[in-house]
């Protein structure tokens, strides 16, 4: 970039909304691996990266990183070949290398992203038919030939058998969401266009796309950063003054010739390495942001292990809380509702059937009662529990509703910990199975995965699970109603997932009983 342009670059946090990692992955995505150099085809490591500096205009010209085959679990990865500086430039890669959702209407960004890309692989196919290699490298033939055959996201490749083992059924209702949309993408962008080719792309601009102010970003080489909690790297966004609002000053502080050259600097993604830098051998790392499992799943197409960010709703909105309160502790504790049903259990069932009006009314006033008190109901979506506490809408709801309530059946006022801690019990006695059912079950199947992956490695030795361009689609889509039987990974990742959810209740759980032992101890 020009002095002009270095001097007056806007920087942008850029948050990561993607790398496909196969569901696997995340059980070793903790750390930084060291990876030896490989056996395999040298132009596979390079293609992609010198593609990018001699055509596209990534910097700088001599990069310390290569693409690199890690395993069946991760693939591949981008890994240091020399020592990096902390807080070095690894690469930077100008916008006008990527696709982007800019100019489109946001709501369907994926489907435009996507579109863009079946137009890169259609333009590549012409050419490479044609034997026109220079205009094959134009629609990106490099970048498209390094592209993985699918990401496994559950809404495009799980099965309705496979979304039921994720016991959420929350989750499972965004994965039917999320094919809606799918089914809307294949219907614009059908035509030539197979339903498998639609998946395919729309697998990847999911998996593998950055947020940049207020568009979706997809930028070659930077997306083949792995996820970890501990990253050594970083992303950034430098925006050139041609490109920033305030850019027409640049006239007024500069000679013409520097301003006309700052303006003319195309804004970039930089990938740029962590304070302790690093090593040679070493892999390349972001972090993928601070989300729940829920995101990385549906987005990522895998579920962390022992994620700190994991969250479990408690409550949906103040219809659910309010609801949930008039039935643990309304039904038990009112008299009005359990007088006269001792040795009248059959007019006692017809009063319950009588009375789902009179309930939904009680829970009506309750939430309108809230919504004075603390807010409207728009802000109380989602209430969560996570690993370090309660979600503050969540402790100001319940706090104002129970203030209101007539208590325990016993007649004291029930505290939030007693609240909590019925919830907790309500929420993991839902589940088909236990916690440490679960953990036993997952032990097993990381073991059978970890055979499986290894008798695959051996089958492709040598050859480095090389993606062909312009070949999208290694699994099908599973149409609607299909009955298959679990695969291995998929019920991996889906027991990794309902594991997760079960120890944030679980933790929830326990505080609130521990908080309810010193209250009576006290």
């Amino acid at each position: 970039m020009h002095a002009a342009g270095e001097a007056l670059a806007v920087e942008a946090c850029c948050q990561r909304r993607a790398q496909s990692l196969p569901p696997a992955a995340a059980a070793a995505a903790g750390g930084t691996a060291t990876l030896q150099q490989p056996d395999g085809d040298q132009q596979q490591r390079t293609a992609l990266l010198d593609w990018l500096v001699r055509s596209q205009g990534a910097e700088p010209s001599c990069l310390k990183v290569e693409r690199r085959w890690r395993d069946e679990a991760f693939g591949w990865c981008l890994v240091a070949t020399a020592d990096i500086e902390p807080e070095e430039v690894i690469i930077s890669v100008p916008l006008t290398a990527a696709i982007t959702s800019e100019g489109a209407d946001e709501s369907r960004w994926s489907a435009a992203l996507a579109g863009q890309l079946l137009q890169r692989r259609a333009a590549a196919e012409a050419a490479a038919a044609a034997g026109d290699a220079a205009a094959a490298q134009r629609a990106g033939q490099p970048w498209l030939g390094a592209l993985p055959a699918h990401v496994d996201l559950p809404w495009l490749y799980w099965s309705e058998a496979e979304l039921a083992e994720l016991q959420d059924e929350d989750t499972i209702a965004e994965a039917r969401q999320f094919r809606a949309m799918f089914e809307a993408a294949c219907e614009e962008l059908g035509g030539a266009q197979s339903r498998d080719a639609v998946a395919w792309a729309l697998s990847l601009v999911h998996s593998r796309s950055f947020v940049e102010l207020s568009a979706h970003v997809w930028c070659p080489g930077i997306d083949l950063c792995n996820h970890t909690l501990q990253p050594n790297a970083d992303i950034r966004c430098i925006h050139s003054p041609g490109s920033c609002q305030g850019g027409a000053a640049v006239d007024e502080v500069c000679p013409p010739e520097a301003a006309a050259a700052a303006r003319q600097d195309p804004s970039r993604f930089e990938l740029i390495a962590g304070e302790a830098g690093i090593a040679a051998g070493e892999e390349v790392t972001i972090s993928y942001g601070s989300w729940p499992s829920d995101v990385f799943l549906l987005f990522f197409g895998f579920a962390p292990a022992d994620n700190p960010n994991d969250s479990a709703v408690l409550f949906y909105d103040l219809f659910d809380l309010a609801s949930f309160k008039l039935r643990s502790v309304g039904a038990a504790g009112d008299p009005l509702r359990s007088e006269g049903r001792a040795g009248h259990a059959e007019q006692a069932q017809q009063e319950e059937l009588g009375s789902e009006e009179a309930e939904w009314e009680a829970v009506a006033a309750e939430v309108q009662r809230l919504e004075a008190e603390v807010g409207p109901q728009e802000g109380f979506f989602r209430m969560v529990a996570t690993a370090n506490g309660l979600d503050a809408r969540l402790m100001q709801a319940a706090q104002a509703l129970l203030a209101a309530g007539r208590g325990s059946p016993d007649g004291r006022p029930m505290s939030l910990a007693e609240f909590l801690q019925r919830r907790c019990q309500q929420l993991l006695a839902a589940y088909p199975t236990t916690l440490e059912q679960d953990e036993e079950l997952l032990a097993r199947l990381e073991g059978q995965l970890a055979g499986q992956q290894a008798q695959q490695q051996s089958a492709t030795a040598g050859q480095q699970a090389s993606q062909q361009a312009f070949t999208p689609a290694a699994a099908a889509v599973v149409p609607d109603g299909a009955e298959q039987p679990l695969r291995l990974a998929q019920l991996t990742t889906a027991v990794m997932y309902r594991l997760g959810k079960k120890r944030v209740l679980r933790s929830t759980l326990a505080a609130a009983q521990a908080a309810l032992q010193q209250g009576g101890s006290s």
